[in-house]
């Protein structure tokens, strides 16, 4: 399934055509599966899953697998699920175990940038016609930052205005965690416009920005020239005062002589 594949299946499945829907973007890695020395490679965690839990009863919203297990490995994920609802039968979880893969998923065909991805997602689910008022992205990847040091880089420039307070970040070692959920709910109730809108919105915050930025340099520039133009004024006028003076002497001189 492609991109729109991906995203019109979710339409039937999630949510009727036109209706609002709220979206969590869901890795798997480092979220419901963190990795390191004293973590279990094949199993998820316990307090990640009731996290996840937690935040989809919270906030009833929908899943997208943004995970690269989209390619493959969906049944593994939702096989883990199910282990998890027999113990928590009331979880929404269960409501995906209706069928043999997710109904949402971000575009296998399509890897480069997680947040691309996601952008992607939500540009062709605006075009199919489903209604997105908030969304958040679970992961443990930096999806703002343009900075290598926060683990971020340039890619993210492109989307990193509309990607702002939406991206709930887990550290890889402890995965998704309860003090998670709070902030799963904060990001999702930030209202969303859709990717055109969001565009838009950000290219004039980027020329306001720009604009008071030119004002900000136009008066320091006049800050600057001030002083310089107060002392070529003074000099001037020392010069004709001096200047003056100088004709003062030679006409009593002339006087004497």
């Amino acid at each position: 399934a492609g991109a729109g594949a991906g995203a019109g299946a979710g339409a039937g499945a999630g949510a009727g055509a036109g209706a609002s829907m709220k979206v969590i973007f869901l890795d798997v890695d480092g979220v419901l599966l963190p990795f390191g020395d004293e973590c279990d490679q094949d199993k998820f965690t316990s307090e990640s899953m009731e996290s996840l839990s937690a935040t989809m009863a919270a906030t009833s919203a929908t899943l997208v697998l943004s995970s690269t297990w989209r390619c493959g490995r969906q049944q593994e994920v939702l096989q883990q699920f199910s282990s998890f609802c027999k113990q928590h039968p009331a979880s929404p979880l269960r409501s995906l175990l209706l069928q043999d893969q997710f109904p949402h998923t971000t575009c296998p065909r399509m890897h480069n940038y997680r947040q691309w991805e996601i952008a992607e997602w939500l540009r062709q689910a605006e075009e199919e016609g489903m209604k997105v008022s908030g969304w958040c992205a679970i992961d443990d990847e930096e999806l703002v930052s343009c900075s290598p040091g926060d683990g971020g880089g340039t890619h993210n420039v492109r989307y990193a205005r509309m990607f702002q307070g939406r991206c709930v970040k887990t550290a890889s070692s402890r995965g998704l965690l309860m003090e998670h959920v709070e902030a799963c709910k904060q990001a999702l109730s930030l209202k969303y416009e859709g990717v055109q809108e969001e565009s838009a919105n950000a290219m004039r915050k980027e020329k306001e920005e720009g604009g008071r930025e030119r004002a900000r340099k136009e008066k320091r520039k006049r800050a600057e020239e001030a002083p310089k133009a107060t002392l070529s004024s003074a000099t001037r006028q020392e010069a004709e005062g001096g200047g003056q003076g100088s004709r003062r002497e030679r006409g009593r001189r002339n006087e004497r002589e």
